[in-house]
């Protein structure tokens, strides 16, 4: 699993800019092993350091583990913290954390462009190091990376007599719908697909998958598809 500097060097490689993007959400964020001594108490004092810039709290119910090759299995008694948002005063950036989670959202809000992927994960990082902090200071254990996590919302708009498979297909280079025979529907209601790298240079060796997914309910070609993509 690479750690924390080989995932900064690869946020400062650099990324394609478009002048008008369709992401409207995007999440970069960590999960590490349970925090051994975090309590429900440790929400409130972690705002505490953050409370000028996420000035809004909400609680909410835990994710699911990531399960990756290399992640064990947590299995946890009741009673444990579960889940807090932090949100900034424009509503535009979100802190999410879970005693195995760390996540930073950033949001479309009017007026307000997407910053950029290394704009982002380099809030993210600073972010990240405060948690780091806070855990030293109150002598909880340190999070551990074991996966990470990047994950996109796009709002992509058919083109007129273009379907909506026609520009999934575009979005996502070298997918193809067709059917061998007749036994299934030409077009689903709704699809995933994963795809697995290993051993290419980006990664350094590691193994990086993404995930993509189609909705339940196709939208009709004068709606917005909306794709999520980690």
């Amino acid at each position: 699993m690479p750690n924390a500097t080989d995932v900064k060097a690869m946020t400062t490689r650099g990324s394609p800019k478009y002048g008008s993007p369709p992401v409207v959400e995007t999440v970069i964020g960590v999960q590490f092993p349970e925090l051994r001594g975090f309590k429900s108490i440790h929400f409130g004092l972690y705002w505490e350091r953050i409370r000028d810039r996420y000035p809004q709290i909400q609680d909410q119910p835990r994710l699911p583990a990531i399960l990756a090759p290399s992640t064990r299995l947590h299995l946890l008694p009741g009673g444990k913290p579960e889940r807090a948002w932090f949100i900034s005063g424009d509503d535009r950036e979100l802190i999410q954390l879970q005693p195995n989670r760390f996540h930073l959202n950033w949001r479309a809000r009017e007026g307000a462009p997407y910053p950029s992927f290394e704009a982002n994960s380099r809030k993210f990082f600073e972010e990240f190091g405060q948690l780091q902090q806070f855990c030293v200071d109150e002598k909880i254990d340190q999070p551990t990376p074991e996966v990470w996590e990047v994950t996109y919302f796009n709002h992509l708009i058919p083109n007129q007599n273009e379907t909506v498979m026609e520009l999934f297909g575009k979005a996502f280079a070298g997918l193809r719908w067709r059917n061998a025979d007749d036994f299934l529907p030409r077009v689903p209601t709704g699809a995933a697909f994963t795809r697995i790298y290993d051993d290419i240079k980006a990664t350094r060796g590691k193994q990086v998958t993404g995930d993509s997914t189609l909705p339940a309910r196709m939208p009709q070609n004068d709606e917005t598809l909306i794709t999520a993509g980690t």
